[in-house]
């Protein structure tokens, strides 16, 4: 019998969310973060190699040869692509959450002593 892979879940790379403290925000969202960016990766490069696959499967029907062929794999591809953008967009969401976070309880964060990051001064042209 051939042995199964456990694939790990979302749970497994993030835990149970535990919001006790601003660090244990920072670092749910830092970890949803990085889940949602490499599953955005993993699901853009496997829409890439599904289509290069199906593009060669030869059509029974003759008439279906060229372009048609490649067009039916695109539009099967095309639904990895989409979920693709959407961890993407999921993984953004992530890192706006932190920083809504931060900027929502600036006053909180600083009255427990929680540095924040200076502020870049604006650029100039100088003559």
């Amino acid at each position: 019998m051939a042995q199964q892979r456990r694939r790990s879940t979302a749970q497994d790379v993030l835990g149970d969310p535990e919001f006790v403290t601003n660090k244990s925000i920072r670092d749910y969202c830092n970890g949803g973060r990085l889940f949602c960016r490499d599953g955005s990766l993993e699901l853009a490069m496997a829409a890439e190699e599904l289509y290069a696959v199906l593009s060669q499967i030869a059509p029974v029907d003759a008439l279906l040869a060229g372009r048609a062929g490649r067009k039916r794999a695109k539009d099967t591809s095309k639904h990895l692509i989409i979920a693709a953008e959407a961890l993407k967009y999921a993984a953004g969401s992530m890192a706006k959450a932190y920083a809504s976070f931060q900027k929502n309880y600036a006053a909180e964060l600083q009255a427990a002593g929680v540095k924040s990051k200076p502020v870049k001064p604006a650029f100039k042209f100088e003559a």
